[in-house]
């Protein structure tokens, strides 16, 4: 991860409270995310595997997606996904996924925690500011393991 730190955070908002996507980006083109939603309780590391036209047809799904930065909202994103098996079409952009680990109950039920704060009070956030410190302690740990996990 490029010095340590991560930059954004990217957590998708929608309907079901039993659910989460959170994404770091960890340089332009690779992204490890924590995902509990379709496919169960996983750790994937994606690559961007290239820029491509939206397919024709009804996308798969679509939400907001919530930026923050050092516990801080910056912006929200709309998304169109695609699933495409280990590929995503999101946007116009392919993400494959290259691995993927299991994610264990605790560490799942505590980013649940963490992504309904962002979710329920992203304009907010400084009323959590603990919170969000400890949100992101516990992706640093996590992407840095995972990183390393890969080397």
């Amino acid at each position: 991860m490029e010095n340590n730190i991560l930059t954004e955070i990217f957590v998708d908002d929608g309907d079901r409270r039993d659910f989460f996507f959170i994404s770091i980006p960890i340089n332009e083109r690779e992204c490890i995310s924590f995902d509990w939603a379709l496919k169960g309780q996983r750790i994937i590391s994606q690559r961007l595997k290239e820029e491509v036209s939206v397919p024709e047809g009804s996308p798969t799904g679509e939400w907001d997606t919530i930026v923050i930065r050092d516990g801080k909202y910056i912006r929200t994103e709309h998304v169109k996904w695609y699933d495409q098996g280990k590929e995503d079409w999101a946007d116009g952009e392919v993400w494959e996924t290259t691995q993927e680990w299991p994610l264990d109950k605790i560490t799942a039920q505590n980013l649940l925690k963490y992504s309904l704060i962002v979710r329920d009070h992203c304009k907010e956030l400084k009323d959590y500011s603990k919170d969000m410190k400890d949100f992101t302690d516990l992706l640093k740990k996590l992407v840095q393991k995972v990183v390393n996990h890969e080397k």
